[in-house]
């Protein structure tokens, strides 16, 4: 698999990179992005424990070269290239090195609706090396403008994504997702949009049965979940940019202990406080309910990141000049732990300086 994804790699570089050469055509408008973060941090629970928080400092260095650009006609192509590495003063077992490569391409048809493609790579390497994992993403896209059908925009999409773990097949999982999305402009500062998505997800190992006696026993089938989901967005943009969602899941799953029922609600807000200074705040809260009753303390996956439960994000920034830029940010956040259930809390708080190239 490894081959595989490195393989792909270089044929999504090798694709944005000399499409213009092999079809003759030209690459035009061509921008590059590129910036430095560096920063330290201050975990109050480092290990994301419900009951024993450690807490420790890290530093962190990330980098991000980004280009864009149109090829011949009316193709467009992104890609985007970030990495970095966390260190920590005392916990080195937590050194992480996470690097990505995302790379779009799309083709404006007639009366302007979009055709295209999306690829994602991601590279999640720990020194405690249990958790290192490659996920990747392919997604498939049409946009339909609103005055094609006089009512609204449409973007309709396919996605298949999964995750790979190194030395943890167990824990390894393929998702294949349609995705619907609509969307509205009830005025020039409002933007409404309706949402929903669904599919299954796939794991290479077999699916639980209830526990009896608290001994763990599998069926004799794979583990698979039905994936179900619909949600609102509302985006509010002139003086300030505010933007609401709420967003209903459910999971049923042929696997004991993995079906459950989610209600999330989201805000977003961000404001130039003067020319320099931009404030932004986030804030999750999610209510998550399993339908197997009882206590069944199952590893449900080993890396805590793969979805955000509650938090609450205050950010801000301030611009030195046009290059140099200082970042303060502080979050708390409530997520589930590894075992299903049983949830941790922690602080984080940042300072750091980014600069633009």
């Amino acid at each position: 698999m490894h081959i595989l994804i490195k393989n792909t790699a270089s044929v999504l570089i090798i694709l944005f990179l000399s499409t213009g050469k092999l079809l003759g055509m030209g690459i035009t408008d061509l921008n590059w992005d590129s910036r430095l973060k560096l920063s330290g941090e201050m975990d109050s629970n480092i290990g994301e424990d419900p009951e024993n928080k450690v807490s420790d400092k890290a530093l962190k260095l990330f980098s991000q070269i980004g280009t864009k650009g149109f090829l011949y006609d009316k193709t467009q192509f992104n890609l985007d290239f970030k990495g970095g590495i966390r260190t920590y003063s005392i916990y080195s077992d937590e050194n992480r090195f996470i690097g990505s490569i995302n790379s779009n391409i799309s083709r404006t048809l007639l009366q302007n609706i979009v055709f295209g493609v999306n690829g994602f790579l991601l590279y999640d390497y720990y020194k405690q090396d249990f958790r290192n994992s490659i996920s990747y993403l392919g997604e498939g896209f049409i946009f339909v403008p609103r005055y094609v059908i006089k009512v609204l925009d449409i973007n309709l999409s396919y996605q298949t994504f999964a995750t790979d773990y190194k030395n943890n097949s167990f824990f390894n999982f393929r998702e294949n997702l349609f995705n619907l999305m609509v969307k509205r402009n009830i005025n020039p500062s409002l933007t409404l949009s309706v949402f929903t998505r669904f599919g299954h997800r796939d794991y290479d190992r077999k699916a639980f049965l209830k526990p009896v006696n608290e001994n763990v026993a599998y069926k004799n089938e794979l583990h698979n979940d039905n994936i179900s989901e619909v949600g609102i967005n509302l985006q509010y943009f002139r003086w300030v940019f505010i933007q609401i969602f709420s967003l209903y899941r459910n999971n049923n799953s042929n696997s004991y202990g993995f079906s459950y029922s989610e209600e999330k609600l989201g805000f977003i807000l961000g404001k130039k406080i003067t020319n320099n200074y931009m404030l932004k705040l986030y804030c999750d809260i999610e209510s998550k309910m399993y339908k197997d009753p009882g206590q069944f303390h199952v590893i449900i996956d080993i890396n805590e990141d793969k979805e955000m439960d509650n938090r609450a994000i205050i950010e801000l920034t301030r611009s030195l000049n046009e290059h140099i830029g200082l970042e303060f940010r502080c979050e708390y956040s409530r997520n589930e732990s590894r075992i299903r259930n049983l949830y941790y809390s922690k602080f984080l708080i940042s300072s750091g300086l980014l600069y633009k190239f």
